[in-house]
């Protein structure tokens, strides 16, 4: 399904949450949440959906890089 919305980050945004909401402990949909909310610019979104992931997974390796290049992503864009 979310094939069909490559291209709309909108629209793929509000299926992945309606999955997280029936799904609520599933750590890779919380991360991809993150994934989509940072391509569409919504940095402090991301941050949350990534550390929600994070706890889900107990600190898989994986996602604890990405939430640590996605918080210094934020840090250097307030410094720019």
């Amino acid at each position: 399904a979310l094939e069909r919305l490559a291209g709309d980050i909108p629209g793929a945004l509000v299926q992945l949450r309606e999955a997280a909401r029936l799904t609520p402990g599933d750590a890779g949909l919380a991360f991809q949440t993150g994934r989509l909310e940072l391509a569409a610019g919504a940095r402090e979104a991301a941050i949350e959906a990534f550390e929600r992931a994070d706890a889900l997974a107990k600190g898989a390796p994986d996602q604890r890089r990405a939430i640590a290049q996605r918080r210094q992503q934020r840090v250097a864009h307030r410094h720019d």
